[in-house]
């Protein structure tokens, strides 16, 4: 008789205990899409940064472009006359997809500066072909066609990965989304 008492007990208990971990792993599973739409919500908030990043200081100050100049999809340029070089500073940021910071990206005043955040994770050199074939011939080999005084300047860290890259005399801000997308482009497919 008191095997049989145990017995229900014992059964009573598992029943509890499977009833604790249904709950529980229904909870996980709550939370695990949570958790996905938090990163979903948190990478289209990052991308709204993003492009909010290329707000210039004439648009932040509540004045407008001159009618006759037409803002690119991503950069909304500053009141210049059309020889004038703006001296709007912009910044975007390369994210890999997990969300880590891969480089960011500064323009002022005609020149933009390429910080790699992290140089010994990309492992990006000088002579990376990928580098080699994108970068530098298909985009930069171009624009130095349109800017013959563009200048290219490196900074590397031991081991020669490069911590950050000076492009001087671009010659337009058009040239900044491009530099952006290319190093984007280098920088997730090294990593």
């Amino acid at each position: 008789m008191e095997k049989k008492e145990n017995l229900e007990k014992l059964l009573e208990i598992k029943q509890i205990l499977d009833q604790v971990l249904a709950t529980k792993e229904e909870q996980l599973e709550n939370l695990q899409r949570e958790i996905e739409n938090l990163r979903s919500m948190d990478h289209k908030v990052s991308s709204l940064v993003a492009g909010a990043s290329f707000t210039s200081a004439a648009d932040l100050l509540g004045q407008t472009p001159p009618i006759d100049q037409k803002p690119s999809e991503k950069v909304v340029k500053s009141v210049t006359t059309p020889k004038e070089e703006s001296s709007a500073q912009w910044e975007k940021y390369v994210n890999d997809d997990s969300g880590e910071l891969l480089a960011k990206l500064i323009f002022n005043s005609g020149t933009t500066t390429i910080i790699i955040s992290r140089p010994q994770v990309t492992k990006l050199q000088k002579t990376t072909p990928r580098f080699q074939e994108f970068f530098i011939e298909k985009i930069l080999i171009h624009m130095k066609e349109e800017s013959p005084a563009l200048t290219l300047d490196f900074q590397e860290v031991k081991g020669g990965f490069i911590k950050q890259i000076s492009i001087s005399y671009m010659g337009s801000e058009e040239n900044f989304a491009k530099i952006e997308r290319a190093i984007e482009h280098v920088l997730k497919k090294v990593t």
